[in-house]
Formats: structure tokens, C-alpha cells, sequence
């Protein structure tokens, strides 16, 4: 095991804690969110190789969902104030076009063509309502979360490092919403469900944005020092991830993907009857293992630690998984129906990965 050093500790209280603590006296009732959130920032989540043969480490993408009014947006703008460096908001709109997002080539008076870069080329990106925009309009953001790159025409253009997209959406049961693609979903480390606020915490939000001001809100790092801090807590000089723990997060999944081989889900696979639970087979692809590990990883370091434990796979796990479990529309209804541990899609995949979790992670 590695051990904590004055290193690990500067990156952590110097660089990833004052950015922590800044989101907390603005968000109120949100803290799981908010650490989540700046996990993401400097978590690995995406590990693919570019056009150029060099290894590519993406950031921990997150997505936050929450009805109207829920904060998703302030946290969002409020993060790209502390960061200093590019970054932009795209916000979702049933006509949107992919160009509108990635840029295009235009044709001059001369007769020469030119690129013009959309708002994707940016360090922390802001798609707001992500799930307003088209399908066609979704498929803009695939490559650049997963791969870092950008195709205008037939030219690829890398992306800036790190390249952070924080996205909100509404629930799909709100007018005007729709399902998000399964290989954009895929894509995001987390999402974060933003719970109802109790009356002394919407008190406290009324008076704070009264009192406060938002122009307190100050760059705290730049894009080079969030890189540099990623790279380190990655780097396996300065961070260990065993075996056993990338076996545990396997395992983990696998049961997730053939449940009946851990006797788990036996009460929702009755009421189905031989209908398939979940719209993809597997549920949970290769991705999802690396995201599980980078974010366990991130969680560590948070408790001071330099290697993880199967405690940190417990705590993000949730918060990984539900993006990846699509439940089938049919499936869904059925399972839903008088039902008392769970009521929306999202509170059925939290209790079908707390049973995996309490057989496998935790026995």
C-alpha cells in the first residue's frame, strides 16, 4: 500500500478542498451532490488512446438530475467560477443541431473554407437540459467525452485538458424532456439525483441569496493545476488500486448483468416473467468498470488514503451505476406498479445495486 504523503495532502487540502467548501456555502442540503461533483472534476473516468498513439484519461463527466428549481444550474455556473480558463454553456432546445455544439466549416466569399469551433472547446462545459436537445443533437457530445476529440468535417481536433462536462436534466416525465441516448449516458462517471429541500433548508437558501454575493465567487485553480492534481492521484507511483479490488468491482457488475447467479433480484425477475429487466444486454458495459474504480479511487483520497478499499466501491457506487441500468419501458411499468420500495426508475436501480452491493461488495 502507498502511504500518505505531504504531496498527497497538499493536492487535496491546497487544490480539490477549497473548491469543495466554496460550492458548499452556496448549495444548501446538497452536499453528497457537491462532493460528487468536484470527485468528478478530478477523478479519471475515461481511459482510451488518441489519433497520435498517447493515452488519453478522461475527467469523471457528471450528470445531475433534479426537477426545476433544484439548484442544477447554479452549481453548475458556480463551479466554472472558481476554475480559471475557457469555460462555456449550451443549454438544450428541441431544434438544436449538432454544429451548433461541435462548430462547422463555412465557405467563404474567396472561396476558402473555415472552421469555426462551437462551444465544446472549452475546459469546463456547461450543457444545460441536456435531455431537450434532439438525439441527433446528443450524438454531438459522444466523442468528446469519450474520447477527448472533436470531428469538424473531416478534420479531429483535441480538446482541451482536462475537458469537464457538467450536464443537468429534468425527469423524463417533465413536458418537453426525453430519454437520453444509452451510449451518451454511458459516457457520464456519475449521475447525481438533487433531492427536495426541508422548509429551514429552503429558509436558509432564501436568506443566503439574499445576503450573498456572487461575486465573492473568485478562480480558485486553473486548468493546469486540476490536471496536474488528476495526473497525480492516478499515477500508480502515488496511488494503488489491488487485484482484489478491481475483481470486487467486476464481480460487482457481473452480478448486476446475471443476477440468478447470485440469487439477487428474485422478486422483480417473478413479477417480470421472463421479460428482460433491462434494455441492454449487458446492462453494465467494460465502461462502467472503469468508472467505478476512478471514482473509488477519488473517494479515497478524500478519507486521506493512497489505495481504496471495498468501503469506497460502497460509497460511489450508486451514484456510478444508475446512469449505466436502462430499465426496459415495458419491464418498468410492470415493476413499478404498487410497489413500496421504489417509485421512479431511479429509486429501482438504487435498490436493485444496494442488494448486489450488500451480497458481493459488503456480505
Amino acid at each position: 500500500m502507498k502511504k500518505w504523503t505531504e504531496k498527497h495532502e497538499y493536492y487535496l487540502s491546497e487544490v480539490i478542498f477549497p473548491i469543495e467548501k466554496k460550492l458548499m456555502e452556496i448549495m444548501v442540503g446538497q452536499n453528497n451532490v457537491v462532493r460528487r461533483v468536484v470527485q468528478g472534476l478530478f477523478a479519471v473516468g475515461q481511459r482510451d488512446i488518441t489519433q497520435s498513439g498517447e493515452k488519453f484519461l478522461g475527467t469523471g463527466h457528471t450528470l445531475c438530475e433534479g426537477p426545476v428549481g433544484t439548484g442544477k444550474t447554479v452549481l453548475c455556473k458556480c463551479l466554472s467560477r472558481l476554475l480559471a480558463g475557457d469555460n462555456n454553456r449550451v443549454s438544450g432546445i428541441p431544434d438544436a443541431l449538432a454544429s451548433d455544439i461541435l462548430g462547422c466549416e463555412i465557405i467563404l466569399l474567396t472561396g476558402e473554407s473555415k472552421t469555426v469551433k462551437g462551444p465544446i472547446f472549452c475546459s469546463i462545459l456547461l450543457a444545460d437540459e441536456i435531455n431537450r436537445f434532439p438525439p441527433k443533437a446528443q450524438t454531438a457530445f459522444i466523442e468528446a467525452l469519450a474520447e477527448g476529440t472533436v470531428t469538424i468535417g473531416e478534420t479531429s481536433y483535441q480538446l482541451n485538458e482536462p475537458f469537464f462536462c457538467l450536464a443537468t436534466q429534468n425527469p423524463t416525465e417533465q413536458k418537453g424532456t426525453s430519454r437520453m441516448q444509452e451510449a451518451l449516458s454511458d459516457r457520464f462517471m456519475f449521475k447525481l439525483i438533487l433531492r427536495e429541500n426541508s422548509a429551514s433548508e429552503m429558509a436558509d437558501i432564501a436568506q443566503r441569496t439574499r445576503l450573498s454575493s456572487f461575486e465573492s465567487l473568485k478562480p480558485i485553480v486553473d486548468a493546469r493545476l486540476v490536471q496536474e492534481t488528476r495526473l497525480f492521484f492516478y499515477d500508480p507511483d502515488n496511488f494503488y488500486v489491488s487485484e482484489a479490488i478491481s475483481g470486487c468491482c467486476a464481480k460487482l457488475i457481473w452480478a448486476i448483468n446475471h443476477p440468478t447467479e447470485y440469487n439477487l433480484f428474485n422478486k422483480e425477475i417473478e413479477i417480470l416473467d421472463g421479460e428482460h429487466m433491462f434494455k441492454q444486454k449487458p446492462a453494465i458495459n467494460n465502461r462502467g468498470i472503469l468508472h467505478l474504480e476512478g471514482a473509488a479511487m477519488i473517494e479515497a483520497a478524500w478519507h486521506r488514503r493512497s489505495y481504496v478499499l471495498p468501503t469506497d466501491i460502497y460509497a460511489v457506487a450508486a451514484d456510478v451505476l444508475r446512469a449505466r441500468m436502462m430499465i426496459a419501458d415495458s419491464s418498468l411499468h410492470a415493476l413499478l406498479e404498487d410497489n413500496e420500495n421504489y417509485r421512479t426508475e431511479t429509486e429501482l436501480c438504487d435498490y436493485l445495486i444496494k442488494q448486489a452491493l450488500d451480497k458481493v461488495v459488503l456480505p
